[in-house]
């Protein structure tokens, strides 16, 4: 488990939706890995219409992520700060789990009508070659359609990186 930090929670009806402020995941307790945190963020913010919801259909009209900062670490062994998060694991030897697996399908149908991130950060921190790089003053701007099957996926915007660094 990691621990998952909200400092504030504020649901509204007009535009129904929920921001939370104050957004903290933590890294993996694994050793070889700093245990800060992995994700933190000002506040996200998710709007959604009323309407299609009586359709069975969720429709976002946006999420807003204000100040995001992701921070990737890979240890010395290879293993990524974040593999600890997949939910289902199969063995090298057992191939045929993935023969039989059955397609994600979604719910509802969803689309997202706008994605913005503003002032976004990501780290990559490899520790076998002490490198770190850091795409900084992310911007982002998305529209986003997907069908319930997951085979019909529309997007559609745009993305500025301000500052990249690379420290070896």
């Amino acid at each position: 488990g990691r621990d998952v930090v909200i400092d504030k929670i504020t649901l509204s009806l007009l535009p129904l939706g929920v921001k939370a402020s104050g957004v903290s995941v933590a890294d993996t307790r694994r050793s070889g890995f700093s245990g800060g945190p992995f994700i933190t963020g000002e506040s996200v913010l998710v709007t959604v219409k009323i309407l299609p919801l009586f359709r069975r259909r969720l429709t976002i009209r946006t999420v807003v992520l204000k100040r995001p900062a992701i921070r990737i670490a890979v240890d010395t062994s290879g293993a990524l700060n974040y593999d600890d998060l997949v939910f289902i694991t199969r063995s090298k030897s057992d191939r045929s789990v993935a023969k039989a697996r059955v397609p994600l399908v979604l719910p509802i149908p969803l689309s997202l009508e706008q994605c913005i991130v503003k002032k976004g950060k990501v780290t990559y921190h490899d520790k076998r070659t002490a490198r770190v790089i850091t795409l900084g003053e992310i911007d982002q701007n998305i529209h986003l359609s997907i069908d319930r099957m997951l085979k019909n996926i529309a997007a559609a915007g745009e993305l500025k990186i301000s500052g990249i660094s690379i420290e070896s």
